[in-house]
């Protein structure tokens, strides 16, 4: 059965559905508000995430990244804004739907590690979603092997396979498994660290 409702009698199937029905026909003089679910810090407005299409960092499957900034009172900060990308009717991938970018939001923005790119919020007031992540200045792992990987040393290499294992010891930590660990999804910190972006449709799977 539909789940929202302000009083019985009337149900709605989402809470997009009950609020664009009771704009349209006010409930009555005995309804009143009780109590208030205030608003997640990790939801953001729209008014303070910017971006611009010529900035952008890559694409994948599912999202678009670009480089943009997180306006918190009078100060900016760099961060990427991951686009979702309109999926085609014929399209053979499933696309992934709000209540699983929340969740995923949800779950990742208050887990942070060293190893692990900082999720920062979600702007959803309207589509596309846009998922807010820390900015790595130094690129993606298969950038960096591409250009230099001759002049990287057994040591640098260890150290390389060292970080990216705490992130994934973190993660199997919280009773999670990295679906997708890949080169391309592992960006580097302006600290030179390695992250593990574990953001993305089915990027994080629960352990049995």
């Amino acid at each position: 059965s539909s789940p929202w409702y302000l009083r019985e009698g009337r149900r709605f199937a989402s809470i997009e559905a009950m609020i664009a029905h009771y704009r349209k026909h006010s409930p009555s003089d005995s309804c009143k508000l009780k109590s208030v679910v205030p608003r997640r810090n990790w939801l953001l407005g729209k008014a303070n995430v910017h971006y611009e299409s010529r900035n952008q960092l890559g694409k994948g499957r599912y999202s678009t990244a670009y480089k943009g900034s997180l306006a918190s009172g009078n100060h900016r900060s760099a961060v990427v804004v991951k686009k979702a990308i309109p999926l085609k009717h014929d399209s053979d991938i499933a696309e992934p739907s709000l209540p699983a970018i929340l969740e995923e939001a949800r779950y990742l923005v208050y887990r942070t590690h060293q190893s692990i790119v900082n999720v920062i919020g979600v702007e959803c007031c309207a589509r596309p979603y846009l998922v807010i992540i820390e900015y790595c200045p130094g690129a993606d792992l298969h950038t960096h092997l591409s250009k230099r990987g001759k002049e990287i040393g057994t040591t640098e290499r260890l150290l390389y396979c060292f970080e990216v294992s705490l992130g994934v010891a973190f993660v199997h930590s919280k009773n999670r498994v990295v679906r997708d660990l890949s080169d391309k999804n592992i960006l580097i910190s302006a600290r030179g660290e390695l992250k593990i972006d574990c953001f993305g449709p089915s990027a994080l799977l629960k352990r049995p």
